[in-house]
């Protein structure tokens, strides 16, 4: 869609700001934008690797959920008056 297309240059101009920014301040010219990508690409790939799942002893019992107060109070007014 056209909103999603400038949402990409958007962050792809960001995105390419923030690399001259980067090579800019590291004053170092082992430090290419190329290479500073190609690092940046590294870490996030990495933190999709450390991101873990959650224990299974914290996900509740198959089949409940929670309700919030205002939704117990609706179901025990339902309840009560299905009786």
């Amino acid at each position: 869609t056209p909103e999603q297309q400038v949402l990409a240059q958007e962050r792809k101009l960001k995105c390419t700001e923030m690399k001259a920014r980067l090579a800019k301040e590291l004053n170092d010219p082992e430090w290419t934008e190329k290479k500073i990508e190609k690092e940046l690409d590294r870490l996030v790939e990495e933190s999709d690797k450390v991101t873990e799942q959650r224990p299974e002893y914290l996900d509740g019992p198959s089949g409940t959920r929670d309700f919030y107060p205002p939704e117990m109070k609706i179901q025990r007014w339902l309840f009560d008056n299905f009786r």
